[in-house]
Order: structure tokens, then C-alpha cells, then sequence
């Protein structure tokens, strides 16, 4: 039996606009890295990457760019990024959001500054950690950030990276981010371990609000190690002779200790900062000139 169709209309057309999931408070799903699909291989949920735990179909080597781990910081499982020769090429290890292009992948729901989280790294042939944050409204990116990290930390430390918001998005909340955490930043690489762990939004720094005591940077003000365990050196530069203070705040604004208080000459200079005294967690280290104040903000683990 033969049946004509019905005629279609070439003139029709659908427009949809603002997709989104409701109803669920589902966010940053897997941020621990628990969670490994076990079918056949372990792979990472809800986590772009290359490679699987298990033997390389190809070569049957068991070194994979992303694989679980039982060294954790937090929990059963943390994640381990490893820079492999699977032949012809070289793979870097590293995870994804949205795949490698750093795409929304995960929902967000307020205004986030930090993305923190602990980390161990075994760098070769100069590898820098790599940690990029890209977040979006409506599809459109308003945030980015990149943090590179360099050299060997043998023990899980805490880092964060501060998320920058273009000009005209400073109090908008964006709706997704995306986010690409690599073992290496250029070729040629080395064969580089970054083991990764209990990440968050605003970790650290939840519920706390920087006093409003800063302003930008125009002379040379660091602190190294940041973060640090034990102790750090804060080193300044000044362009003339000048009375200064250097006083260690809490993130409330309430003072903690006086590092340093006097005339000092035009040229560098260098405070020791211990933590002998201090409470693990995120601090800001404050000068004040004649006129102006400067700050950093430091983390003790």
C-alpha cells in the first residue's frame, strides 16, 4: 500500500533560549575526585581527560596521563596527572571541565574570587603546573584566570587561584564555569607528577571578606615561600627613605602581630615571618608607609 506523506512546510522554524536545569543544587559535581566509573577501566566522573587506569589499549603499558590514586589529602581518592610517552607522542596529564577548551562544565551559583585546593607536584625538565579558570553567564565568558606553580612540593599544600572579572561583571554571578588543571604549561615536557585533591570554590577563604585596607602594588612587595609552613621572608623595595609598619592581619581585620615598625633607608629589605605563633589558614600582610598601604595575602598550612 502505497501512502503519500504529508507536505512539509519549509517555512517553519523553532527558536529556544535560556536552557537550564532546575530543581537541583547539584555543584561542582566530583570536586574530590571519589567518585571513578569501574565498567572496565577507572576513569574520572564527570572529568575530561586523556587515558584511564588500567593497561593502554595500544601499548599495553599501565602508565596512564590521568589515573586514581590512593594518596589522598582528603577522603579515599585523589587524582594523579603524569606526562607520558604512549608512542608516537607525547600525552600530558591534565583534567577538564567542557572538554579541553575549558567550555562550562560545571553549574556555579554566587560570585566566586578563589578556586582553592591542595596539591603535590614533582616537576620535570622545568614543567609549571597549570591551573585555568574560565566562568560564564548566559554562555558568555565575564572571569578568567590561569595559575602556574613551580617547583617540587613533596607534601599535599594548599594553593589558590584568584579569579579575575572583567570590567563591568565585578558583582555578577555567573552561572558555570570551566576548568583545565594540567601536570605541565609548555613543550617540550618533562615527565612531570601532579597529584590533586579536595578542590572548592572559595575553600579557605568561605565567609570571609577582605577589610578594606588594600590597594594595588606600585613598589616591590613579595613573600616567599606563599603558602608556607614554617616560615617566610617578606622583602620590600622602596624608592626613598621612609617610616613604615609591617603588621600581619587576619582576613576580619583584626591585627595578629607587629612584624616591624621604623625608618628605613631607600633600597630592599627583608622580615623574617614565622608560624610558630599562628593558627593554620589565610592571613594579609600589611605595610603602611607615610601615606599609603600595601598588602598581600599569605596562606600558613
Amino acid at each position: 500500500v502505497f501512502q503519500m506523506l504529508p507536505q512539509l512546510s519549509y517555512s517553519s522554524y523553532l527558536i529556544v533560549d535560556n536552557v537550564r536545569f532546575i530543581g537541583t543544587n547539584e555543584s561542582f559535581y566530583n570536586n574530590d575526585f571519589e567518585i571513578w566509573d569501574t565498567l572496565k577501566y577507572k576513569t574520572l566522573d564527570n572529568w575530561w581527560c586523556h587515558g584511564m587506569n588500567g593497561p593502554n589499549l595500544l601499548t599495553g603499558q599501565t602508565d596512564a596521563p590521568v589515573s586514581q590514586t590512593t594518596d589522598a589529602q582528603h577522603g579515599n581518592y585523589a587524582v594523579l596527572m603524569q606526562n607520558c610517552y604512549i608512542a608516537p607522542d607525547t600525552l600530558n596529564g591534565f583534567i577538564a571541565s567542557g572538554r579541553h577548551s575549558g567550555m562550562p562544565g560545571f553549574r556555579v551559583s554566587a560570585h566566586y574570587n578563589y578556586l582553592t585546593g591542595f596539591y603535590k607536584f614533582f616537576p620535570v625538565n622545568n614543567d609549571s603546573m597549570t591551573v585555568h579558570i574560565n566562568m560564564f553567564k548566559n554562555h558568555n565568558m565575564i572571569g578568567s584566570t590561569t595559575l602556574y606553580i613551580t617547583g617540587e612540593v613533596a607534601d599535599y599544600c594548599p594553593f589558590y587561584a584568584e579569579i579575575q572579572y572583567f570590567w563591568g561583571y565585578d558583582t555578577v554571578v555567573p552561572d558555570s564555569c570551566g576548568i583545565i588543571i594540567k601536570a605541565s604549561k609548555d613543550w617540550p615536557m618533562g615527565f612531570s607528577k601532579l597529584y590533586l585533591d579536595n578542590l572548592s570554590f572559595d575553600g579557605f577563604f568561605s565567609g570571609i571578606k577582605e577589610p578594606v585596607l588594600t590597594q594595588s602594588n606600585p613598589f616591590d612587595f613579595t613573600i616567599f615561600p606563599n603558602p608556607f609552613s614554617e616560615s617566610a621572608t617578606v622583602k620590600f623595595s622602596l624608592n626613598k627613605d621612609e617610616k613604615l609598619s609591617v603588621r600581619l592581619f587576619d582576613l576580619s581585620g583584626r591585627q595578629i602581630s607587629f612584624l616591624a615598625e621604623g625608618f628605613y633607608k631607600k633600597g630592599s629589605h627583608t622580615i623574617d615571618l614565622s608560624s610558630s605563633a599562628l593558627d593554620s589558614g589565610m592571613y594579609l600582610c600589611v605595610i603602611h608607609t607615610e601615606d599609603k598601604h600595601y598588602s598581600k595575602k599569605i596562606v600558613i598550612y
